[in-house]
């Protein structure tokens, strides 16, 4: 990677969540929010987010209405089984979201903030980046309340082209 580039991408990916942040303060509250957010990856915000169920729970969020890593950034699909009847999805993302998504994770994980998958305008998974920063460009979603025809059915729908 080019010097400068590996020392302004962080800048640009701090600016991007600071405008998001902006964004979300200024426009969006209980009252105001878009209909339904696209299939991506959000950051969970305390308050004045787009709020959202956790699907098959009663759990609500409240996320960044803007995806930092969207569909289109979703290179690839696989799902894998964790154990016995457990299942889950992994995503390959592409060079780009790779870089985002290290950012990301790494300031879940010093945060100890949420990230949050959004399919559809369906929040169906938070998690924090419990051991750090993830560098290899790989995200997985893992609910044990989702069965192996729900799993593959979300591989079908992120397969899909927009």
């Amino acid at each position: 990677m080019n010097p400068s580039l590996k020392i302004l991408l962080p800048i640009l990916l701090f600016t991007k969540f600071s405008l998001c942040s902006a964004y979300t303060s200024l426009f969006v509250s209980d009252n105001h929010q878009p209909d339904s957010l696209k299939t991506g990856w959000y950051f969970v915000v305390n308050s004045n987010g787009y709020k959202i169920q956790l699907e098959k729970t009663n759990k609500v969020y409240h996320l960044n209405p803007i995806p930092f890593i969207s569909k289109k950034d979703i290179k690839s699909v696989e799902v894998f089984l964790i154990r016995n009847e457990v299942y889950g999805l992994e995503m390959d993302f592409n060079n780009k979201a790779t870089k985002i998504w290290e950012v990301a994770t790494d300031k879940s994980f010093k945060e100890y903030s949420e990230l949050a998958f959004v399919l559809n305008g369906k929040l169906i998974y938070t998690a924090i980046a419990k051991h750090g920063k993830i560098s290899n460009g790989k995200s997985a979603i893992i609910r044990e309340d989702y069965s192996k025809t729900e799993i593959e059915k979300i591989k079908s729908l992120l397969q899909l082209k927009e």
